[in-house]
């Protein structure tokens, strides 16, 4: 099912990346708000910080679910467009997670700068390519998914074929989802103020419905008695008539005899 975007929240804090030249992405993080609710199967809620630093220190899984390539192969084959949706595991990466594993291998992007969060991804487990841009990491707790970030930045990726893989597994990094509170909070008093106007409209429909059915009953009830009165009238007058002709008949006997 499509729906249709109404409004967009995206930081003012964003840089979009431009490696020609050499710029970092920033702040790559949107709300979108749909014209109707999707239906969900589990309720959805953000990680605190916290949360996302004990995910990392304990090596909690995190999933993802995206519409991504899944190997390079897939690049040419136009049927791949139709894919279904993956999901793949990694484990999050604190910032200072990240420096550490940067420090470590030769694979730092020339143009990161600004530390994230991060997930690091493996041949084995899969990992973010074109098409998951958007989708959210999260850990599965029962019914409750708590969102720690969204797919969208990636280098070393291993799966895909775009870039010359990492050996130590590609790098997804995401700023802290909790970095937009105001944002998330911006787009949830939008979504509020819309639904009120749904109601309002929705109100304003059923007045003018039930103002509408009202004119129409009483032009109907008005048609009606000028109806009744009307054939009343004309059974009336042809009673009359009946009448004043019979006594003219009546007369013209009486004078014949």
């Amino acid at each position: 099912k499509r729906y249709r975007i109404i409004k967009a929240f995206i930081p003012k804090t964003f840089i979009d990346a431009d490696a020609t030249r050499n710029i970092q992405p920033i702040d790559d993080f949107a709300i979108v708000v749909v014209n109707e609710d999707m239906p969900l199967k589990m309720k959805v809620a953000l990680a605190t910080d916290i949360q996302m630093q004990s995910f990392a220190q304990e090596k909690v899984k995190i999933e993802m679910v995206g519409y991504g390539l899944q190997s390079g192969s897939q690049r040419n084959n136009p049927q791949e467009l139709f894919r279904a949706p993956y999901k793949l595991s990694a484990f999050l990466l604190t910032p200072n997670m990240m420096i550490d594993h940067y420090k470590q291998n030769q694979s730092k992007p020339s143009f990161w700068n600004q530390i994230e969060w991060g997930a690091n991804t493996t041949l084995k487990t899969g990992s973010i390519c074109n098409g998951d841009s958007g989708a959210g990491f999260f850990v599965q707790q029962e019914n409750l998914r708590l969102y720690v970030g969204t797919a969208g930045n990636g280098l070393g990726i291993s799966n895909c074929g775009a870039y010359d893989a990492d050996p130590d597994g590609g790098i997804s990094w995401f700023p802290s989802p909790n970095k937009f509170l105001d944002l998330i909070k911006s787009a949830e008093t939008f979504v509020e103020q819309q639904k009120k106007l749904e109601l309002l409209k929705a109100e304003e429909e059923r007045i003018a419905a039930e103002v509408k059915a009202k004119l129409e009953a009483e032009a109907e009830a008005k048609a009606k008695a000028e109806a009744e009165a009307k054939a009343k009238a004309e059974a009336e007058a042809k009673a009359k008539a009946e009448a004043e002709a019979k006594a003219k008949r009546s007369e013209e006997h009486t004078s014949e005899l």
